[in-house]
């Protein structure tokens, strides 16, 4: 048996190579295609650490290939920085936010995505700075 990272890449070919050596120094070799299927649901994962000072991690998981946006807003609802604006690959992605530059306190991270009917697709998540 074996895992597959969740960074592995989705839906591209990779040829895995098995040797065999038997006891008396036979050897058999099989190679296999395996290809990684995309999540079966949207996801925005919790921020770690939180609390935090001053680089957190946000990760979430795609099922298609998406335009995503991931901005983080202070509890005013002001924006303090947009993390991605860009066209993402199915799967698990990651974004570091460095929040050297606010102050202490909570912030909301919000990540905008399109589902398969290219409905917007919204979700969020509290995380705290602590200096």
């Amino acid at each position: 048996m074996f895992s597959v990272d969740k960074k592995a890449p989705v839906k591209k070919e990779q040829k895995l190579t098995f040797v065999i050596t038997g006891p008396n120094n036979q050897s058999w070799t099989k190679e296999i295609t395996v290809s990684v299927a995309p999540p079966e649901k949207f996801e925005l994962f919790q921020n770690y650490p939180n609390p935090f000072n001053p680089v957190t991690t946000i990760s979430y998981q795609l099922t298609t290939i998406s335009r995503v946006t991931l901005k983080v807003y202070n509890l005013l609802g002001q924006e303090v920085v947009t993390l991605v604006d860009a066209e993402k690959e199915a799967g698990y992605q990651q974004e570091i936010w460095n929040s050297s530059s606010v102050a202490s306190g909570t912030y909301v991270y919000r990540l905008v995505t399109k589902d398969q009917t290219g409905k917007d697709v919204v979700a969020q998540k509290r995380m705290v700075v602590v200096k």
